[in-house]
């Protein structure tokens, strides 16, 4: 299932989220980076909050 994301509203602790299960799941950030579909900016995008998932 692919989530679509709509712009304008607020999600400050996705940061924090992604890097819990980051760490809960004992996988570091390259993996991460390696496998997740979302470029860095997009994920950047959601962190500051310019962009939610639904």
């Amino acid at each position: 299932m692919i989530l679509k994301a709509k712009k304008a509203a607020d999600h400050m602790e996705f940061g924090a989220f992604i890097s819990r299960e980051i760490r809960l799941l004992k996988i570091d950030r390259a993996m991460f980076r390696e496998e997740c579909h979302m470029s860095q900016s997009y994920l950047e995008d959601i962190k500051k909050g310019s962009i939610i998932m639904r």
